[in-house]
């Protein structure tokens, strides 16, 4: 599953394992939230960008915390945040 508000960048990484899965996407944190709830069973991984309108990423773990969701499916945190110097 990809939880990414950047089209391009959710569409590149949903090329990137659409040969070995099935892939879910999610805008935003509230829509990924109620994707992952209807098919939990069938995510294997879930890519959740760092920075999102709506609900950030760190916004989500803490809205499935309490649900033990972490406990059975990997989330890997993603971000394109750079900084100049």
């Amino acid at each position: 599953m990809i939880l990414e508000d950047d089209m391009i960048e959710r569409a590149i990484l949903a090329e990137m394992f659409q040969e070995d899965y099935k892939i879910l996407e999610a805008g935003n944190g509230k829509d990924g939230i109620a994707l992952l709830n209807s098919h939990f069973s069938s995510i294997a991984i879930v890519l959740l960008d760092y920075m999102m309108p709506t609900m950030d990423g760190f916004e989500v773990l803490q809205q499935l915390k309490p649900q033990n969701v972490m406990n059975s499916i990997p989330f890997v945190m993603i971000t394109c945040f750079t900084t100049s110097g």
